[in-house]
């Protein structure tokens, strides 16, 4: 028998095997969790209007009404993504179909605070989204070389004064949407994983050499933050 994992709700379950399998039915879903066919159709319905889901066509026929497909992506949903290298703000705006829309850069001239790194991070969206629907903006992730600690959601990195500041958490008041904050290695395991083909890739152990040298270990498709 193959394994079940656990999922918090039907949201999750939906995102969480569309990353995985790149194409599924409502029924699929629903088989693979255990969770209600009901519960399962409402909550891709949302995500369908949302611009989070797309359904691209029907299933093969097996003799009854053929099953709409589901895939994670979509042109009208939006991610922000920040790195910092050195003194300089890189940010991109991706959409869920994976296409990088534009791209800032901005130095910091002041002093390496947690609040000139959220004032820069802010500032180059800002400018990306000046032209945008600022709705379609539904999460941002932000990688630093230095080290994240999740128990205590905080971070650390050499150069910026990061000791005890809830950086994540500031960053989502300033942003008001979803943040995630990664170590620079971290975050280009994660980027290599989707990279190099999302729905076959289970396990990887990545090498990280720029400012510093790191690594990131991804077992079963999770991220190990210890």
């Amino acid at each position: 028998m193959g394994k079940r994992r656990a999922y918090g709700n039907s949201r999750s379950a939906i995102l969480s095997l569309l990353i995985e399998h790149g194409t599924l039915s409502r029924m699929d879903i629903a088989r693979k969790t255990g969770l209600s066919r009901a519960a399962i159709s409402l909550s891709a319905n949302e995500l369908v209007e949302e611009g989070v889901v797309q359904e691209i066509g029907v299933a093969a026929s097996t003799g009854g009404r053929r099953a709409k497909m589901l895939r994670l992506g979509g042109a009208t949903r939006l991610v922000a993504g920040a790195a910092f290298e050195g003194d300089a703000c890189h940010v991109a705006l991706i959409n869920l179909d994976g296409q990088t829309l534009d791209r800032v850069t901005i130095e910091n001239r002041g002093p390496r605070t947690p609040e000139s790194a959220i004032a820069l991070t802010a500032r180059a969206i800002t400018t990306m989204m000046a032209d945008r629907a600022r709705e379609s903006l539904i999460g941002c992730g932000l990688a630093f070389t230095g080290q994240a600690h999740a128990r205590s959601d905080t971070f650390s990195s050499i150069g910026w004064s990061f000791a005890g500041y809830a950086l994540r958490q500031q960053l989502e008041r300033r942003l008001r949407m979803p943040v995630e904050v990664l170590d620079n290695a971290h975050a280009a395991g994660l980027g290599e994983l989707w990279l190099q083909g999302r729905e076959h890739r289970e396990h990887l152990i990545y090498i990280y050499a720029g400012n510093g040298v790191g690594g990131a270990i991804i077992a079963d498709r999770e991220l190990y933050r210890g």
